[in-house]
């Protein structure tokens, strides 16, 4: 009988953990959507303290399987919130009382802090929060080592500049594998290939931005000369021929003559020629040409 009871009292043991531990998981669903929901309506200080509010919830639970990974998820969700507020002086005062430290911290959470301080050329702050985190023995275990010295090397250590240095860091990280230095030695060579690729294309641009208005001053030049030249002529062909021609005719087209000119000298003045596209350049080149064939003395007949 007493063995019956006891069974009896087990089971409705279980089933109450059973139905605690799903409320409590839904409650950690709950605490996730509201913090998300306001980071994504950028409500971010709310944000923050529905973060903190969750985090401290779970800790409270902290031995239920699935509780560290809520208290995770809130914290990486209050940096981001951080980040948008531009308060990336609170994330470490915030980080250390979640987790007591930085040494404690999952390795996704130092990365983030590590993007965030590097953001903002905080590098100092990150080689602290790096070197602290990397000399605790624990961590050596941890997936995440790795990327956490990968991720300093690439974001901290190179764009300062000191790659030269690169090769004795990774000698200090006792626990990565050669084949683990190997890889990033290889990334650290790739980003400054694509660096030094990217220098001089921004050279090669503004080499190409410097000489492209002195070329396009040359043109104009030379194709104001060439409507000159075409002008010209046709004033001498139209005094030789003005003994043909009645006054009438010669003062009208002398009217377009000078009103062709000077709309010429204004589209020039206003820099027409130097903003026309490639094709219609080619145009306005052909048009000119043509003027000036069409005035030519060595015209034949004229």
């Amino acid at each position: 009988m007493a063995s019956g009871q006891a069974k009896v009292l087990s089971s409705r043991t279980n089933v109450s953990d059973k139905f605690e531990k799903s409320t409590l998981f839904q409650q950690f669903e709950e605490y996730k959507e509201t913090a998300t929901e306001l980071l994504l309506f950028r409500d971010f200080r709310p944000c923050v303290l529905a973060c903190q509010t969750g985090i401290n919830q779970a800790k409270i639970y902290i031995e239920i399987d699935g509780a560290k990974e809520v208290v995770e998820s809130l914290t990486l969700i209050a940096i981001q919130a951080y980040a948008e507020l531009n308060s990336w002086q609170e994330v470490l005062p915030f980080i250390q009382q979640v987790y007591n430290g930085i040494e404690t911290c999952p390795p996704r959470v130092v990365q983030f802090c590590i993007l965030l301080h590097a953001k903002v050329k905080e590098y100092a702050q990150c080689h602290v929060i790096t070197n602290i985190w990397l000399r605790c023995p624990k961590n050596a275990t941890i997936e995440g080592y790795f990327d956490v010295v990968q991720l300093y090397v690439l974001h901290v250590m190179l764009p300062q500049e000191k790659e030269a240095l690169v090769p004795s860091f990774l000698d200090n990280c006792n626990f990565l594998s050669t084949e683990q230095r190997q890889i990033i030695m290889s990334e650290m060579k790739q980003s400054l290939a694509e660096r030094e690729s990217g220098s001089k294309d921004s050279k090669k641009i503004e080499k190409n931005a410097l000489e492209k208005p002195l070329e396009t001053e040359e043109n104009a030049s030379h194709g104001k000369s060439h409507l000159h030249k075409a002008l010209k002529r046709f004033g001498v062909l139209l005094a030789k021929k003005s003994s043909f021609l009645s006054f009438d005719t010669v003062m009208k087209i002398a009217v377009v003559a000078v009103s062709f000119y000077f709309l010429m000298i204004q589209a020039n003045k206003a820099g027409m020629m130097t903003s026309l596209s490639g094709a219609t350049a080619f145009v306005w080149k052909g048009a000119v040409n043509h003027l000036y064939r069409l005035f030519s003395l060595a015209r034949p007949g004229r």
